[in-house]
């Protein structure tokens, strides 16, 4: 077994550790909103997802 520190492990773990918080969740796509709940549920999210004009889809207020 080898002689290795907790503080030298802790030192190597640390910026892998940070990297977990940096990333970005990705928007939703279509086939994302179409795959839960039921038909009223999926209905509604494909409006949301349409009306908003900040969302992914880049129309803007195209559909207002």
């Amino acid at each position: 077994m080898s002689n290795v520190s907790l503080g030298a492990i802790l030192d190597k773990l640390e910026p892998v550790i940070a990297s977990f918080g940096e990333g970005r969740a990705s928007a939703p796509d279509l086939f994302e909103i179409l795959t839960y709940g039921s038909a009223e549920q999926v209905n509604s999210n494909i409006l949301v997802f349409y009306l908003d004009p900040h969302a992914y889809h880049g129309f803007g207020d195209l559909f207002l």
